[in-house]
């Protein structure tokens, strides 16, 4: 994929790129929307000569933001493992955590699947 031509203060705080990155990506997602929804809207008999360029390009996009959605999970499923590796250890007075704690961390108490989502548990795979 070719560049968005963003440009982003080097000094800028982590939350704050990633708020940037985040508000990209989500224009990137509509602009790609609106341009499969035009492709797919010429449904003549004739194709405009550039369609398989169009297409192609597409595809691209969509490989490109799958891979981005693809390292943005498995990088949310490094911090869970990481925090979960934390509280299996016992402290210093040789104590574990409570088990609701863990429990919260992988699939929120209290509420069912109605309620969470499929994306609210840490478990689950993509």
């Amino acid at each position: 994929m070719g560049s968005l031509g963003l440009t982003v203060d080097p000094a800028m705080k982590n939350t704050e790129l990633e708020v940037v990155l985040h508000r990209e990506l989500q224009k990137l997602e509509a602009e790609t929307l609106a341009e499969a929804q035009k492709i797919f809207a010429e449904d003549g008999a004739e194709r405009p000569t550039d369609y398989q360029e169009r297409l192609d390009d597409y595809l691209a996009k969509i490989t490109d933001i799958n891979q981005s959605d693809l390292a943005a999970y498995v990088a949310r499923r490094r911090v869970i493992l990481e925090v979960l590796e934390k509280l299996i250890r016992s402290n210093d007075e040789g104590k574990y955590c409570r088990e609701d704690e863990i429990h919260n961390l992988l699939i929120p108490m209290r509420k069912d699947s109605n309620e969470i989502g499929t994306d609210a548990s840490n478990s689950s795979a993509p």
